[in-house]
């Protein structure tokens, strides 16, 4: 049919620009080159995975060590002052210290250069103050005024002693002394007693609603200042019986005994063994100064009616009350 060579070229060109032949250059597989590029690209996820891969461990050369870019990952070197030497001891040097003129004078001695062990040197720059006899008024600064001044800086057992002296060396002042001599102050005792007094009131519990407030628990609470009390009632008792005051001692112990007989009195029995103590030691120290003190009958007269009202509260004030009304009567 397509016999000449002619004939069989022109019909194959005819097959070729067929539209069939165009369609299947359309639909044609893709090549290499265009998967990679549009089928075959990651996504992002995929991106930062691949990104997550190991570091490259950097090879450095021994050219390399001595060059500043190795060194630039490593952080800064923070300037460190340097450490400064031990001072030297300037005791031990042969170099003589400087000290000011007044100091010079005032210690009294030359400051010569030692050489030796710190503690010899250091002894010769050590000073004792050696305490004198402070003597006030003398010359024209001798007034009233200003020994009047220094003895109320002194203590109660300072003033007995420098009375105690004079009176030793001027024999003759005994007398004088002894019509001068006044009454002790028995204000500051009471102060000390009403001070004691509300200290013992202010401790009861104040939110204690149901009982009574004379109960063990509130003993508990009052007890170290009923103990207080106690102690210093009798010890400014025994105090003036000790100087051996004994009209003191007389108005004391009625003077205590209106303090004793405001402190509580408890459920307990047991809880008022203080306080019948207070009565039973101020009645003790009673009898002994009615014994020694130089009483009249008219005194005695009047401390029986005193006393009267007193034993009412302690069996032991009788002794005092019949002493007492035995002089009187007589």
């Amino acid at each position: 049919m397509f016999g000449s060579p002619l004939v069989r070229r022109m019909a194959l060109r005819e097959i070729v620009h067929t539209p069939e032949s165009e369609n299947r250059d359309i639909v044609r597989t893709p090549t290499n080159l265009e998967l990679g590029s549009t089928v075959l690209t990651p996504s992002p996820d995929e991106q930062v995975i691949r990104q997550r891969g190991r570091r490259k461990v950097q090879q450095v050369t021994k050219l390399q060590v001595g060059r500043s870019e190795f060194f630039d990952h490593t952080p800064p070197r923070i300037p460190v002052t340097p450490t400064k030497s031990p001072r030297k001891n300037p005791l031990k040097t042969s170099t003589p210290i400087r000290t000011s003129p007044r100091k010079r004078l005032q210690l009294g001695t030359s400051l010569s250069p030692s050489v030796g062990s710190p503690n010899k040197s250091r002894q010769s720059l050590s000073f004792s103050f050696t305490p004198k006899r402070n003597r006030i008024g003398t010359g024209r600064n001798l007034s009233v005024p200003n020994v009047v001044k220094s003895l109320r800086g002194l203590s109660h057992d300072q003033l007995v002693g420098l009375l105690e002296d004079l009176m030793t060396d001027h024999v003759d002042m005994v007398e004088e002394v002894c019509d001068r001599l006044p009454s002790p102050d028995l204000k500051p005792l009471e102060e000390r007693l009403n001070y004691l007094k509300r200290n013992i009131f202010q401790s009861f519990p104040s939110s204690k609603l149901l009982g009574s407030n004379r109960d063990a628990f509130c003993y508990r609470r009052v007890f170290t200042h009923i103990s207080a009390f106690k102690k210093e009632c009798l010890d400014q008792g025994r105090a003036l019986v000790a100087s051996e005051q004994w009209h003191a001692m007389i108005e004391y112990v009625v003077l205590a005994w209106s303090y004793i007989r405001l402190l509580p009195d408890w459920d307990n029995a047991a809880h008022n063994k203080m306080k019948a103590q207070c009565f039973t030691g101020l009645a003790g120290l009673c009898m002994q100064a009615i014994k020694c003190a130089p009483l009249d009958q008219n005194d005695y007269c009047q401390l029986k009616h005193t006393l009267a009202d007193l034993r009412r509260d302690c069996p032991e004030m009788n002794m005092c009350y019949n002493y007492a009304a035995g002089f009187a009567a007589s």
